[in-house]
């Protein structure tokens, strides 16, 4: 064979790769997905880097945005796919008629000294129980969030008074520093940095949160508009896939979920390696069911609902 024809059967199949590559390429999905920066995100990142998510047919981008408020109006609004949004905000949304419909469930809460979002006090602080913070100025994330409900739901199940409580919103890597300066006689710290600050001395954790609702509960889910399911259910089937997968090994491989969400947050690797998240591996509408009849009972929501309105059927 001369070198002409070798080189045309060179450049012949090196263009026929190209065009699978191109045909390869074209006949992955696109799905645009939002999320804050916050650490559960850890599982779309994981699916992103493994290869998950091509292997499904998809090209899934990341879209960073403030908070789960943004990403809620993102998915209202047309602007991204799918989403990761609190249990507070998806209850929210449909109760007032907003079709944010659950995909699959995300984290799941943890009970006990592993929960990764508590109260917490000065060291010497004489308050104990929620009953203690009856008349004082607690922080919270947001009013009327997950974290002010728990708040509230700390305080009377220990035969406090929640509504005598003054609220404020700070953010959780400003609390330590408010508790310490006096400014606020209790706040909400979250981790990464409640760890953090419990392990420096910093602060004190009182306990659970929500642990009276129950030993299991969503926490955040991946969620989407009643429209694009409707209009791309083999696109959500195929990411409910990969992402099952990916937060199956996210419950077994802490250290490298550390470093995933340390990469997408800012957050020290450190700080973010003390966090216990636990991740669902099954869609149970029965585990949003006591956040449902939490909500209605401290009236962010008119009234109780069945659980099962608000997944994919």
């Amino acid at each position: 064979m001369n070198v002409s024809r070798k080189t045309a059967l060179a450049t012949g199949a090196s263009m026929l790769a190209a065009r699978r590559t191109a045909v390869a390429q074209t006949a992955l999905t696109p799905v645009r997905v939002a999320s804050s920066p916050v650490a559960d995100v850890a599982p779309l990142l994981y699916a992103q880097n493994a290869g998950l998510f091509r292997a499904a047919g998809l090209d899934v981008t990341l879209q960073k945005l403030t908070n789960g408020s943004a990403v809620a109006a993102a998915l209202a609004g047309g602007a991204t796919d799918i989403g990761k949004v609190a249990s507070t905000s998806i209850v929210t949304a449909h109760a007032h008629g907003v079709p944010l419909t659950i995909i699959f469930p995300d984290r799941l809460h943890t009970f006990g000294a592993l929960s990764e979002t508590q109260l917490v006090v000065t060291p010497d602080s004489p308050i104990r129980t929620g009953r203690d913070l009856n008349g004082k100025t607690v922080s919270v994330g947001a009013i009327k969030d997950s974290t002010w409900l728990g708040v509230r739901i700390f305080i009377d199940s220990a035969g406090g008074d929640s509504s005598s409580v003054k609220f404020i919103e700070l953010p959780f890597s400003a609390v330590a520093a408010a508790v310490t300066a006096a400014r606020i006689d209790a706040g909400v710290d979250n981790d990464p940095f409640l760890k953090a600050d419990v392990r420096a001395g910093k602060v004190r954790a009182l306990g659970d949160l929500l642990g009276t609702l129950g030993a299991r509960f969503i926490e955040t889910a991946w969620v989407a508009s009643g429209d694009y399911i409707a209009q791309n259910r083999d696109t959500v089937v195929r990411f409910n896939r990969a992402i099952r997968t990916a937060q199956i090994w996210c419950n077994s491989h802490t250290d490298e979920v550390a470093d995933l969400a340390a990469a997408f947050t800012g957050v020290d690797r450190a700080t973010l390696a003390t966090a216990h998240q636990v991740f669902a591996t099954e869609v149970r509408p029965a585990d949003m069911q006591p956040y449902i009849a939490a909500c209605a009972r401290y009236e962010i929501i008119p009234r109780a609902f069945d659980a099962a309105e608000l997944f994919m059927r």
